[in-house]
């Protein structure tokens, strides 16, 4: 039976934590919740735990798959899913996510238009 695994047991504080992490964790639906809690005791305990290990220890996904006794394909997917792949810096990480958010919004907005003048 493997082990659920929380915040306390990696001596993880809610200080530690940015309030997105908190705020993602309250607007995970029913269906990723039930999904979650087969290796995290609630979604909180899941974000706080990579969270961490990503920006206040500063590590790889490889390294916090090893910690946590996961592939390291779904540690990565897992920061990937969340946008926290690009840096080990939050507020940079941030800040290249807005970046690519916002050149792809350009793109598909240029799309749009291209489209519309078509038709």
């Amino acid at each position: 039976m493997k082990k659920i695994k929380s915040m306390a047991d990696f001596g993880i504080k809610p200080e530690q934590l940015h309030d997105d992490v908190f705020d993602l964790s309250n607007n995970v639906n029913l269906q990723m919740r039930m999904i979650i809690q087969k290796e995290y005791e609630t979604p909180l305990d899941k974000y706080a735990i990579l969270y961490y290990f990503r920006f206040v220890e500063k590590l790889e996904s490889s390294e916090i798959a090893n910690i946590l006794g996961l592939h390291n394909e779904n540690v990565h997917h897992s920061l990937y899913s969340l946008g926290w792949h690009f840096s080990n810096d939050y507020e940079e990480n941030k800040a290249i996510l807005h970046e690519k958010e916002k050149k792809l919004t350009e793109i598909l907005q240029g799309a749009k238009s291209i489209a519309k003048a078509k038709n």
